[in-house]
């Protein structure tokens, strides 16, 4: 079988590491597979097999326009598409597994007409809601249900995809059920229970949803990731890790500050992801800007005391995954994909957002790493993941 994989970066953050994973097990499985991904170059794939249409230009160019015209992903990188098109008709794939399609880097409606006229096999991962909305990435946390309605008068265009100018929203959402109906051969995938229920309501409702629960490399997230480094590299105090590829409002950033004013003596937050305003940053937070290394994150997480998401809004994350496969409890808030990879007490605790200092702050280390390993690993496992995206790949 010929798969293509499409999304908007590769090799690095939780989207990333996802579609690299399907490419070595499908690979590995003796199928032909390439990828194309649009931000950020990566060598983890053969050179060979992957097809990188970056252009800094044309990323910036793209969200510059689309923060004056709300159009983000339905009117740019016109010509970084049509090579990318281009690409497809000489590979010419059985199946087309369609990621992150926004993030200014892609022409969404050149590309599903595009496949649709070709008639070829798409299977859309959602990561999140932008495919169904008419401009949101995450509506949950503005407690929005205008996606169910056709998305009138949206009130929230100046959150991601910003647009500080016009509002297109019904527009854009009337644009993508048009040019999801042009595509007959089709199928959906959610990383949650969560997110499938809201998918349902929305103009995907009727069309065949999968839920798949996403998997990690357990080779690298383990308990036994504690030993990956020299533990000098880490606090000399016991601490708290947070992560998040960018830290923003509906990322909990607020909430991990307010906690960093509220520690008990001999306990830090390390925080780990790009954050725009470091004033924010005092004296009770290790700050980590980037790794793109695995083993180098899980070495942080196998030593924290426990792994706190303030995610105010999220799909299934996989930093909880992670953490819990290094043997770290995981604190988050009621809501985001509905706790589901929280087990039971051993793996942690969902908890109300307005109750997080005591019960955040009271938690720690324990002999249960082992155990949460296990249970994560059976909840979340890679055979699984494999098999089921196999078989609607093949459906």
């Amino acid at each position: 079988m010929k798969i293509l994989l499409i999304n908007s970066v590769l090799g690095i953050g939780s989207t990333g590491r996802i579609v690299q994973s399907l490419y070595n097990f499908f690979k590995g499985e003796g199928h032909d597979v390439k990828v194309a991904y649009g931000r950020n170059r990566c060598e983890k794939v053969p050179e060979e097999d992957q097809f990188c249409f970056y252009n800094k230009l044309n990323v910036y160019s793209h969200a510059l326009l689309s923060r004056c015209s709300d159009k983000a992903g339905l009117a740019y990188s016109k010509k970084a598409t049509k090579k990318l098109i281009k690409f497809i008709d000489e590979f010419n794939p059985d199946v087309v597994n369609l990621h992150n399609l926004h993030g200014y880097y892609l022409n969404v409606p050149m590309l599903l007409k595009y496949l649709g006229q070709k008639n070829i096999k798409c299977v859309f991962t959602l990561h999140d809601s932008w495919l169904f909305t008419g401009h949101c990435a995450c509506f949950y946390y503005k407690k929005c249900d205008g996606y169910q309605t056709g998305c009138k008068a949206c009130k929230y265009k100046n959150v991601y995809p910003k647009s500080i100018a016009y509002n297109r929203a019904e527009k854009n959402l009337a644009l993508k059920k048009e040019l999801l109906d042009g595509i007959k051969n089709k199928s959906f995938i959610c990383p949650s229970k969560w997110l499938k229920n809201f998918a349902e309501k929305s103009i995907l409702a009727g069309e065949k949803i999968e839920v798949v629960y996403n998997a990690i490399d357990y080779d690298i997230f383990n308990p036994s990731a504690a030993n990956y480094f020299d533990k000098r590299l880490l606090p000399k105090t016991k601490y708290i890790l947070c992560v998040a590829n960018y830290w923003t409002e509906e990322k909990g950033l607020y909430k991990v500050i307010e906690l960093s004013k509220h520690l008990k003596e001999g306990l830090k937050i390390v925080m780990i992801g790009y954050l725009k305003n470091k004033s924010l940053l005092n004296d009770n937070i290790v700050y980590v800007e980037h790794t793109n290394d695995a083993r180098e994150l899980a070495f942080f997480y196998a030593n924290a005391e426990c792994f706190f998401n303030p995610t105010l809004e999220d799909n299934f994350p996989t930093v909880n995954l992670e953490a819990l496969a290094c043997g770290t409890p995981v604190i988050l808030f009621k809501g985001c994909s509905g706790g589901e990879e929280i087990i039971d007490a051993t793996n942690g605790v969902v908890i109300n957002k307005n109750q997080f200092l005591n019960e955040v702050g009271s938690y720690s280390q324990d002999e249960n790493r082992q155990e949460r390993f296990f249970k994560i690993q059976e909840k979340c496992n890679a055979r699984d993941f494999y098999n089921k995206y196999s078989l609607i790949f093949n459906s």
